[in-house]
């Protein structure tokens, strides 16, 4: 037998087949991830690009503006869930003495026989109350100051309509968070 003998031309042509044939055979085992994903992974990295000081500031700026806008709100929002804290606990203090009122009858002052003040301790030690609420402005959830926090009962001597103002004091505060009638607390 003769072996076969090819041209040069014919060489040539052989090997651009052959190289397509393995180009396409190692696209196709990329693709399937058989053995290719090694390449691909280098591939992707090669192509990611990191970001420029430019868009890294801008991205800083974006989040320096949205912080001020959103700090302030924050603390306005902190601010009135307190005062509305304190409307509340005032509301309670006040129901605490018309029980007391209630179940013990109005004793005005000798000064003052249309007057009657109830401080948070009666109301507390009589049992109106469970104990003095915590004070939302207070550190490590003091309660309002028992003595200095008091309900005022007024009764009108005209129709013995009664009347409850409170006056809401923080511990150790000279001056009222509220001083203000059942009323106002009920319509603010």
């Amino acid at each position: 037998m003769k072996p076969e003998t090819h041209t040069g031309r014919e060489v040539n042509e052989m090997n651009k087949r052959s190289r397509l044939r393995l180009l396409r055979n190692r696209q196709y085992h990329e693709s399937n991830g058989k053995g290719g994903r090694f390449s691909m992974l280098k591939r992707l990295y090669r192509d990611q690009r990191g970001l420029t000081l430019i868009e890294l500031l801008a991205v800083i700026v974006i989040l320096a503006i949205i912080a001020a806008i959103a700090i302030p709100s924050i603390g306005g929002i902190i601010n009135k869930t307190k005062k509305e804290a304190h409307y509340a606990n005032a509301q309670m203090i006040i129901d605490g003495a018309r029980f007391k009122v209630t179940a013990e009858g109005f004793k005005g002052s000798q000064s003052n026989p249309d007057v009657q003040t109830i401080d948070l301790n009666e109301i507390v030690s009589a049992g109106y109350l469970d104990k003095p609420p915590k004070d939302p402005q207070g550190s490590n959830g003091a309660s309002y100051d028992t003595s200095k926090t008091v309900v005022t009962v007024t009764r009108d001597p005209s129709n013995g309509k009664l009347e409850y103002r409170i006056a809401l004091y923080g511990s150790g505060s000279t001056s009222p968070y509220l001083d203000m009638t059942e009323e106002q607390i009920q319509n603010r």
